[in-house]
């Protein structure tokens, strides 16, 4: 009773089969967090670049 749990294909070559949907699975991941790296510091600039505006708005309105 040879019973195939799952929905992939039973193939030949199961060890090329795991590093092809590994390799799938490792592009889609570093793709999703290459969307959060980039988010993140266009961020971190926003802060960095208005936090520096404001500081120097208050420093030359006070005196």
């Amino acid at each position: 009773m040879n019973k195939s749990f799952g929905t992939r294909k039973r193939t030949s070559f199961p060890i090329k089969e795991y590093f092809q949907e590994f390799k799938n699975e490792l592009k889609q991941s570093t793709k999703l967090w290459l969307v959060f790296l980039i988010t993140l510091v266009v961020l971190v600039m926003d802060v960095i670049i208005v936090g520096s505006h404001n500081i120097l708005a208050l420093r030359f309105r006070n005196g």
